[in-house]
């Protein structure tokens, strides 16, 4: 039936029969469903006393399920035909119409009735909650920030079994404003698929899969009698005149009402799409990596947690991600029983309930706090460095004017009470300072393995993340850590790392702290002893400022030993590296030949559309497949010829214009001087500079510019394997044969993965498969535990 009986809801099933001539015979079943002798005993009734013409057996029936055929099997001389029934379809449609009070129009909130509690349905606290929940969101207002409502965010709620929730934004063109949300990017892709063919004149009231809308009207938009009542309990609107609407539908177009769950979900998507737009005032689904929010709705379910993902993950990123859900242990459906602590209540704890109420309580603290600090020999940046460090080390660890720190203070405040925030503080109360170094990075979960140089201990972090790109392997950090409850540990503040200190030993860095904390007056004895973290803990501030100190030092002294360093750019036949490019006029008719002559040469590769790299095949010393001279873009009678160095450039013209057979005109030459734009690059080879030799190949046709770059990177040094490298004193693949040979080589890919990806991607290179190879140890064994 299209539509829904009120008393449930449920939607009945209705046997339908009938014939050109019309409705034989109209049957509406209960909640019990179709069984077959129902289905053959409704078909002899109508067969017995037709609503139209006289009493007569079938010599067929067609039916569009195998479900129907089944249950029609035999009734005796009927044949049953399995086809599709669109004059079902067509009478559907047509009751549809006569149902519907208010046709073309579904009413908000599940609407039995125009009301928006369903006729009890639903309690008015909990419609008070949704209107306040609908309120944060549309002061977030994300249709002024998402460019279209075709750009779509991910949400996942495990708590509620959910993953792949696909949200879409609307109201970019300044009317209909909300969010619609699907069960899937498929789904959503369905509902796009049933308005374009409603665009183009197919009528059906279809909308291709269920679908749930949180959107505003004004009063004028609303029936009086939806206005009045929220008005009559006094729910806040968010803004005058303005309600907001909750709205579900089926596959098919008919409203659903909406029970407790429903408003239950609605809440949790509202209050994560808000609060993930009230952090991220710009549109971040242009970047290079989906940015990911997890948010706790507690005004849907106490410690509910939310995942906001945007843009969309890549569906089969996402198929991967589902897989692995579905075989970890699922979490509880039971909302009571969510996990009583998660890295967001953290985040909650730390940024917004703690700090304002340590501020109120115990301002001259924290300043003393940051004096601390700032006398342990911080920058002037170290606001932006250390961020919420200061309030966070001083409220949590540093003594109270009664002689306890912030932790055991604020086991009594009463807004900290909630089981999410009393088990969060707990928590944050035994977190451990940690100087350790990075063995691996997972860029998709966002977490990076640590191990503590102070104890050897292993760690699954979840550091900002902002810093996940740039970290290297063996790339050194200080941070404080929180057991998070389920195998990884969350970083509640500053988190410092830097690839200069990776040479700066633990001992030392622990020298370095206790010099300051001591210079401070301040007690160092815990950090001393087996445990020296619990001493890096409670001076976690003071510590940060050190190693923050440290590192600029060694930024500075880098920075000085390359503009003392001169660098004479050279291709690899020893030309001076000068980009040389201009565009070059061919006659049309001679633009064909060259296009096959191009295909054709031995010295060319497409790799585009008309578009030619000149390659050197007998230069393999650092790319596999020989070294790129040049290229050709013949998309147009005007050609683009570019080469790295001058004479590379005309001996690459001369190639050209004998394939073409023709002249070429060439236009004005740009050329690339790296010595006038870039610091440390000398004009000239001489004395104090060294030579550096700028060579391109080619990057693999299929995957990513970054993946190209590393699978190139990783092929380059494995074919160093079994040359000599002087800086090693022999062949890598010789020198493991003995003990002393292994540290050696160790080392030499140690370093390699330390200075990390060249380019704009993710840093972090790991060359355990050279270790594989190599039969050394593999960095990545290495688990938490």
């Amino acid at each position: 039936m299209p539509a829904y009986v009120a008393e449930g809801p449920y939607r009945p099933e209705v046997l339908v029969f009938c014939s050109e001539e019309g409705v034989l015979g109209m049957h509406v079943l209960g909640r019990g469903g179709v069984g077959g002798e129902m289905v053959r005993a409704h078909l002899r009734a109508t067969m017995r006393k037709p609503a139209v013409g006289t009493p007569r057996r079938p010599a067929r029936v067609r039916v569009s399920s195998p479900e129907m055929r089944d249950a029609l099997a035999g009734v005796d001389g009927v044949a049953v035909v399995l086809d599709a029934t669109p004059e079902l379809d067509a009478l559907a449609e047509d009751m549809f119409d006569f149902m519907q009070r208010t046709p073309g129009r579904p009413r908000p909130a599940g609407s039995r009735g125009a009301s928006y509690l369903g006729g009890g349905a639903l309690s008015a606290d909990r419609m008070a909650t949704f209107f306040s929940t609908a309120g944060r969101l549309w002061r977030a207002a994300p249709w002024d920030i998402v460019p279209s409502d075709s750009h779509l965010l991910g949400v996942d709620v495990p708590a509620l079994g959910l993953t792949g929730v696909c949200v879409s934004i609307i109201g970019q063109a300044g009317q209909s404003f909300g969010l619609l949300a699907f069960e899937s990017i498929a789904a959503q892709r369905a509902f796009v698929a049933a308005g374009e063919r409603a665009r183009a004149g197919v009528a059906s009231r279809a909308i291709g899969c269920r679908m749930m809308a949180v959107s505003f009207d004004h009063a004028a938009d609303l029936p009086a009698e939806m206005a009045a009542e929220a008005d009559r309990h006094g729910w806040v609107l968010p803004g005058p005149g303005l309600y907001p609407s909750l709205i579900s539908m089926d596959a098919d177009g008919v409203p659903r009402p909406a029970d407790a769950d429903d408003l239950t979900l609605a809440i949790a998507i509202a209050g994560a799409t808000a609060q993930f737009f009230e952090r991220h005032t710009r549109w971040t689904g242009s970047q290079a990596r989906p940015v990911t929010g997890r948010y706790l709705v507690d005004e849907a379910a106490p410690g509910l947690e939310v995942e906001v993902t945007v843009p969309y993950p890549d569906p089969a990123r996402r198929a991967a991600a589902a897989a692995a859900y579905r075989a970890s242990p699922r979490p509880a459906t039971d909302l009571a029983k969510v996990r009583a602590t998660t890295d967001i209540a953290l985040s909650r704890l730390c940024g917004e309930l703690w700090p304002p109420e340590l501020l109120r309580r115990y301002p001259d603290q924290l300043d003393a706090a940051l004096e601390l600090i700032d006398a342990a020999g911080s920058a002037e940046d170290m606001e932006e460095q250390l961020g919420s460090l200061p309030s966070v080390w001083a409220s949590f660890w540093l003594d109270l004017p009664d002689g306890r720190n912030g932790a055991e203070v604020a086991r009594g405040w009463p807004k900290l009470k909630a089981p999410v925030l009393a088990a969060a503080l707990a928590r944050m109360a035994a977190a451990r300072g940690l100087y350790g170094e990075v063995l691996s990075v997972d860029l998709p979960a966002g977490l990076i393995t640590v191990r503590d140089l102070l104890d050897g201990a292993v760690y699954r972090v979840s550091p900002p993340p902002a810093a996940l790109d740039k970290l290297t392997r063996w790339a050194r950090c200080f941070t404080f850590i929180v057991d998070v409850g389920d195998g990884t540990w969350y970083v509640p503040s500053t988190f410092l790392a830097s690839q200069l200190f990776a040479t700066l030993p633990a001992a030392e860095m622990l020298r370095e702290v206790r010099v300051a904390v001591c210079a401070l007056d301040l007690p160092a004895g815990d950090l001393d002893g087996p445990t020296p973290q619990l001493g890096l803990t409670r001076w976690a501030g003071i510590a940060a400022a050190v190693v923050h100190q440290r590192v600029q030092i060694l930024e500075a002294e880098a920075a000085a030993r390359a503009a003392a360093q001169l660098r004479f750019l050279v291709t690899s036949d020893g030309e001076r590296f000068e980009p040389h490019e201009a565009p070059v006029r061919l006659e049309a008719r001679a633009l064909p030949k060259l296009r096959r002559a191009l295909c054709a040469a031995t010295d060319f590769v497409q790799v585009e559309h008309h578009q030619f790299s000149c390659v050197d095949r007998a230069r393999t010393e650092v790319y596999e497949g020989g070294e790129v001279i040049g290229h050709v873009d013949a998309t147009s009678r005007t050609l683009v010829v570019s080469a790295s160095a001058p004479g590379r450039w005309r001996r690459l013209l001369q190639r050209v214009e004998a394939l073409a057979g023709a002249q070429l005109e060439v236009g004005v030459v740009e050329r690339v001087q790296p010595w006038t734009s870039a610091r440390g690059i000398a004009e000239h080879e001489g004395p104090g500079t060294e030579r550096a030799t700028m060579a391109v190949g080619l990057r693999p046709r299929s995957g990513s510019p970054e993946a190209g770059a590393r699978e190139l990177t990783l092929d380059t040094i494995g074919r160093q394997l079994d040359r000599e490298v002087p800086m090693l004193g022999g062949k890598p693949r010789d020198l493991v044969l003995g003990d002393a040979g292994k540290a050696v080589v160790e080392a030499w890919l140690r370093e390699a993965e330390l200075r990390g990806m060249p380019g704009s991607g993710p840093a972090f290179m790991d060359l355990d498969p050279l270790r594989d190879e190599l039969g050394l140890p593999r960095v990545s064994a290495l688990r938490p535990g």
